[in-house]
């Protein structure tokens, strides 16, 4: 699934989120349920503004026991996969 980007200009933090294509994220509450954050003293009711995705594709996950592909680790908000 590609990775998203959302900015919230109210407390000025950007997520990054995974989510198939036709998943609508407007608002800070839609957001923080998703990447699984809390939302703070920020309404939930705030609109976000969609960044420019990675557009990475993530490999499927791999079957019980397999060995899954390396992810690293590039200091981002941890939601990153790249």
């Amino acid at each position: 699934m590609p990775t998203y980007q959302y900015h919230c200009a109210d407390n000025d933090q950007t997520l990054e989120v995974i989510h198939g294509m036709t998943r609508a994220v407007e608002t800070w509450g839609d957001l923080c349920e998703l990447a699984d954050h809390d939302p703070g003293q920020t309404s939930t009711e705030t609109p976000v503004e969609r960044l420019m995705g990675t557009g990475m594709v993530l490999p499927p996950k791999p079957k019980p026991g397999e060995a899954g592909p390396k992810l690293k680790s590039c200091g981002c908000s941890g939601a990153c996969h790249h």
